[in-house]
């Protein structure tokens, strides 16, 4: 089975095709046109298979027939396009398969290859109200060797800044340009002044349908510190201001990041 890669789609056509899926945010602000993305089908008129990518780490996959022939179309798609694409780049390549209807482990293997370490981890969702993080650690302002702020280009235009180079790459791979975040999304940051290194990082990583979702990271020397619960605090409450809905996304064996929206 050939899937081919298309531009131009019935909006509302592909909204219902994908509503089986749970994690609609990347889906829609890729259709919407605010996020980039690439999407295939197996028919141009009548399709059973439709395949999204976000170019980050999200694959959203429906099919309407669970049979071998699709396996075999997805599995072309991602030995002969995405996991080529993803191996240029320098980070460790990762994928989070969405697919509906489920397939087994056995099924999601034969997509990658013999030599993919499959793993079952679930993804979780939370959406807001996200504002108070219970935690012995919460804190309400920061020590004084550590700032935090909005991004701005400014930040960026620092290349003596650890780790803002992984910054940067994270945001590419969701805005395709620092310009382009700038211009349609926003982010808050932690830098540790003594050290000029970033410490945690909040960015919104796609906004559609009023939705914005969250993505956090802290570096590894600062974690259990409430670092990444505090930046995550100033992002939501300036994700709320410009009047979206801010929704948390984690693996749900990532506890600490879970934790921070349980309440």
């Amino acid at each position: 089975m050939e899937i081919a890669e298309i531009s131009k789609y019935n909006l509302a056509f592909l909204r219902s095709f994908f509503q089986p899926l749970r994690f609609t945010i990347a889906v829609e602000a890729i259709l919407e046109g605010s996020s980039h993305g690439a999407i295939w089908m197996d028919n141009l008129t009548h399709p059973t298979l439709v395949v999204l990518w976000d170019f980050a780490d999200g694959i959203y996959i429906v099919s309407q027939e669970k049979d071998k022939k699709h396996l075999n179309g997805i599995n072309s798609l991602f030995q002969q396009t995405i996991i080529p694409e993803v191996e240029k780049r320098d980070e460790v390549p990762l994928f989070v398969v969405y697919i509906s209807p489920v397939f087994n482990e056995n099924e999601i293997r034969s997509i990658f290859g013999p030599e993919w370490d499959v793993s079952k981890e679930k993804a979780s969702f939370y959406e807001f109200p996200l504002v108070e993080f219970p935690s012995e650690k919460q804190l309400h302002e920061l020590p004084p060797s550590l700032e935090g702020n909005l991004m701005d280009m400014d930040l960026f235009q620092d290349s003596s800044i650890q780790y803002i180079d992984v910054l940067r790459e994270e945001i590419e791979s969701d805005w395709d340009s620092i310009e382009n975040f700038l211009t349609h999304s926003f982010g808050y940051y932690i830098r540790d002044l003594d050290r000029n290194s970033l410490a945690s990082w909040v960015i919104v990583g796609k906004i559609a349908q009023s939705c914005a979702e969250l993505g956090i990271k802290t570096v590894e020397q600062y974690q259990r510190q409430g670092l990444g619960q505090f930046a995550a605090q100033e992002l939501i409450k300036y994700t709320l201001e410009r009047e979206l809905v801010p929704h948390w996304y984690c693996f749900q064996n990532n506890v600490l990041s879970a934790n921070m929206v349980k309440n």
